[in-house]
């Protein structure tokens, strides 16, 4: 099903040296960390189920990647969301415009309750924040071990960008006995958001929130508000894909890049970006930073 192991690809950006885990690469519209996240949601029997079902933003790249999980295993797809500006209502883009020709219905909704689903009916958290992302973030752990092994590095810092914190949760889980340490920036809410999603994930998956170990957190010299447009965030990722050729994530990878490089003095000697996919959010997101420079320069 997916490409692994994914490539590992070198790159140097503003004199900083970083090996880039191309988990983009892993399949063309199932990818990145919602790959990881859902690998066992592909493998697992699930008796009886016909219908998935999920909540969150009407852009993300989660959606789209449960859009093509339901697809694969024959599921209808029930995506619950905010209800859409006029403009996605009727001109579809982006992400949404994916999930719904992979078969997605969405469901306009002011809120939404977790609870009480029917026996056919397979619920997945919002970013895929479960305990069934495990399996599929053990393997990349494995990968990440024998890429530390052949490369004989004493010592390896692992930067992961954070939504919910999954990947970089079990991401640590798995590593932290081997010695390599993962690092992660809070994208979408600050350190104590993200400090409470870790003690969710540890009390779902089987351990005390007191008593679990978490990724060391990385945050930014400024506050930023997610979603929200940059003048710095669009030049970093211009900058990014001229020097190493990689088109990264606008909405997560420009933040954890520029704290990569704010704070590349407290990491370790060698680095590993973990590339976690999403471009195919960037559609949507380049006619907003369009709009914004345009705004910018007038």
């Amino acid at each position: 099903m997916f490409a692994l192991p994914s490539p590992i690809q070198a790159v140097v950006f503003r004199d900083q040296p970083v090996f880039v885990k191309r988990d983009d690469l892993l399949h063309p519209w199932l990818n990145g960390n919602k790959a990881r996240k859902l690998q066992a949601y592909l493998q697992h029997d699930f008796p009886g189920v016909d219908t998935l079902v999920s909540y969150g933003g009407n852009q993300s790249n989660a959606m789209l990647a449960l859009a093509g999980l339901a697809r694969l295993r024959g599921w209808r797809f029930l995506y619950y969301g905010k209800p859409l500006p006029r403009t996605l209502q009727t001109h579809p883009s982006g992400n949404l415009q994916a999930a719904l020709a992979q078969g997605m219905t969405y469901i306009a909704v002011q809120t939404f309750d977790f609870t009480n689903f029917p026996g056919n009916v397979l619920y997945v958290p919002q970013g895929g924040a479960s305990r069934w992302a495990e399996p599929g973030i053990a393997v990349l752990a494995q990968e990440i071990q024998e890429f530390a092994r052949l490369m004989r590095l004493a010592e390896l810092g692992v930067i992961v960008a954070s939504g919910t914190g999954t990947t970089a949760f079990f991401l640590h889980r798995h590593l932290k006995a081997s010695g390599i340490h993962v690092f992660t920036v809070p994208c979408v809410g600050d350190s104590a958001y993200l400090r409470q999603q870790f003690s969710q994930l540890a009390e779902t998956s089987g351990e005390h929130p007191k008593q679990a170990a978490y990724p060391h957190l990385l945050e930014s010299e400024k506050t930023y508000h997610f979603g929200h447009l940059y003048a710095e965030f669009w030049h970093l990722w211009q900058a990014l894909k001229a020097q190493t050729g990689i088109e990264f994530d606008l909405l997560y990878d420009p933040l954890a890049w520029q704290v990569l490089l704010q704070q590349r003095h407290i990491l370790p000697a060698h680095l590993l970006y973990l590339h976690c996919g999403g471009i195919s959010g960037n559609e949507s997101m380049l006619k907003r930073y369009a709009r914004f420079c345009t705004m910018l320069s007038s």
